[in-house]
């Protein structure tokens, strides 16, 4: 069945095909998308949308049906397909470069090659104010047709160089005095806008700081530096200066001469004067020097007097002199075979080696005996000896236990066995 649709003035509101209603929507456009029953207008014929589409209408879509075929008596596009077909238009043979001009004669659009006045730009127009012009060959606008009111290449170029010379750049890009006065508050702050990337004549590390880092100078890198402060509250030597070795010291102010020696009964340092061999006066501090350890180590009651892993090495300068020796064994632990009151440390002495030559002084005996618990309390010790040897020695801690075992320095990196030798002179 076929029937004709206009799409202007279409014979009904709805066209029907074989009983189905056809929805006119006029000529097609390739921005919408188009339903099923929607009827369209191209290329001379008509078309109804099988479907959802953005498809082409066209004899060999897949997505529109033939209504109406244009050629065949169908309806046509009224618009012309080309410029000749226009009533007031009269193109013959037209060339490259020709121009559509009016003839008020004919009262018509003909084509024609405009090489004189009469078919071209009038002369009175040119190179005026408003007017026009024409290019040369190079498409550019003849210097002869510029007006005399606009500024040519030339002279702009002329006056931009005669405005900035080089000695004027070049002094006024070397120049770091803010040379047009501008102010802190006209660029937004009040600091030094100029060098925000120093600091008193020193340059600032180009590093991100983070949250609490602060800016520390360094003669090494001549220049500040970004860094993190060491952290307050913690066991670092500067700030405990009250403590050593996790330990208090006295308050109180020390005299001359005085060495701190550790004080069981207080637990804690004190400043004590250190009597000579024969009770006579204070003697001097030589030297001191200080061992620890967090190694765990277990002796066993199989074993004979065996290494705590407390020691130093330590050379005296002379016989003559005493030796100061303190220390504290931390964190002894029994074996878990009860009862605890089983085990305990029955020896507890200074080993001195130097060469084939040993001394042994001792210093407790039965540490621990009569408590019924496993973990013990730290050990302290101090003995005072008259220097044995000078050459290098290795001074040491040895313990020999009853029972089944004890280990030492059970309490690892925070809990360390120290030990600390004085030579004091008489």
């Amino acid at each position: 069945m076929a029937i004709e649709i206009n799409p202007s003035t279409p014979t009904s509101p709805i066209p029907t095909v074989n009983g189905i209603s056809v929805i006119w929507l006029g000529e097609w456009q390739s921005t919408k998308i188009y339903r099923r029953n929607q009827g369209v207008f191209h290329d001379g014929s008509s078309y109804r949308a099988s479907r959802t589409t953005t498809e082409e209408p066209s004899l060999t879509a897949l997505d529109w049906d033939l209504l109406a075929q244009g050629g065949d008596g169908a309806a046509s596009d009224p618009s012309p397909s080309a410029l000749n077909e226009l009533t007031d238009v009269n193109i013959s043979l037209p060339v490259d470069g020709q121009s559509l001009v009016y003839n008020s004669t004919t009262q018509e659009w003909v084509n024609d090659t405009i090489t004189s006045e009469s078919s071209g730009i009038p002369i009175s127009e040119k190179g005026t104010p408003d007017g026009v012009a024409t290019l040369d060959i190079t498409g550019k606008i003849p210097d002869t047709q510029i007006p005399n009111e606009i500024t040519r290449d030339t002279e702009l170029n002329a006056a931009l160089v005669s405005k900035a010379d080089s000695s004027t750049t070049n002094s006024h890009i070397s120049s770091t005095s803010n040379p047009h006065s501008v102010t802190a508050s006209q660029v937004g702050n009040t600091t030094a806008q100029w060098n925000a990337n120093w600091l008193q004549g020193r340059i600032i590390q180009s590093v991100a700081p983070t949250n609490g880092q602060i800016l520390s100078y360094s003669t090494g890198d001549n220049r500040w530096n970004v860094v993190t402060p060491p952290a307050a509250q913690n066991l670092v030597a500067q700030w405990n200066a009250n403590q050593l070795q996790s330990r208090s010291i006295a308050t109180t102010a020390p005299s001359d001469g005085q060495v701190l020696t550790y004080s069981s009964a207080n637990t804690r340092w004190e400043p004590q004067t250190i009597s000579g061999g024969g009770g006579g006066g204070a003697g001097k501090v030589v030297q001191v020097l200080y061992g620890s350890t967090s190694t765990a180590i277990t002796i066993n009651s199989a074993d004979s007097f065996t290494s705590t892993g407390l020691e130093i090495s330590f050379t005296p300068t002379s016989l003559s002199n005493f030796l100061y020796i303190t220390g504290v064994l931390n964190n002894p632990l029994k074996s878990s075979t009860t009862p605890f009151t089983a085990t305990w440390i029955s020896g507890l002495h200074l080993q001195v080696t130097s060469g084939p030559n040993v001394l042994i002084v001792p210093l407790a005996i039965d540490i621990g005996r009569l408590h019924d618990f496993r973990y013990m309390s730290p050990i302290h010790f101090a003995t005072r000896v008259q220097v044995p040897y000078t050459a290098s020695s290795v001074y040491r801690i040895r313990a020999n236990i009853q029972g089944t075992s004890i280990t030492f320095n059970t309490g690892g990196a925070n809990n360390v066995s120290t030990m600390t030798i004085m030579e004091i002179t008489p």
